[in-house]
């Protein structure tokens, strides 16, 4: 997987940089760097980056839940 793809992925979740950083522990110039294609990610970026977005699209998904719940106007 490339740094790219793993670009497309956080960007159709929505999610900005800083957020994916803060979750995966990688740092955001790092991860600029693995998705404009400059560095090449290694198994252990890939796998935290995505597990990083998965977890975040999962609680943003919990949280518009509990607001529709609710009546909290989305």
């Amino acid at each position: 997987m490339t740094g790219k793809h793993l670009r497309n992925l956080r960007q159709q979740a929505g999610l900005a940089g800083y957020m994916v950083c803060r979750r995966s522990g990688i740092g955001r110039s790092r991860l600029s760097d693995l998705e404009r294609g400059y560095a090449e990610p290694n198994v252990s970026e890939i796998d935290r980056i995505e597990n990083a977005i998965k977890e975040l699209v999962e609680a943003r998904d919990r949280v518009v839940e509990l607001a529709v719940r609710v009546g909290w106007p989305m």
